[in-house]
């Protein structure tokens, strides 16, 4: 399982832990941690819907992908 590969098929529609360890043929406990350290590091959000929760992408633009984007440091303003 690669990470691209899991964003893909979460940027087609939002997926529980459930759903998605049955299209990529993993253990669900294992994709949950992993998909829980995504979300600590802001990569995925997760929302309740009924009574179950889904994972999806937290974009940075227009349709972009935060994992796909680098960090660019701000220079601080110049002190007077």
């Amino acid at each position: 399982m690669g990470e691209e590969q899991l964003f893909n098929m979460l940027k087609e529609k939002p997926m529980s832990v459930s759903e998605l360890a049955r299209r990529l043929d993993v253990r669900r406990e294992y994709l949950g941690g992993y998909l829980e350290a995504l979300r600590d590091s802001g990569r995925l959000e997760r929302i309740m819907v009924g009574r179950s929760y889904v994972y999806r992408p937290i974009y940075g633009g227009v349709d972009e992908p935060v994992y796909g984007r680098r960090l660019v440091a701000i220079p601080a303003e110049e002190e007077e």
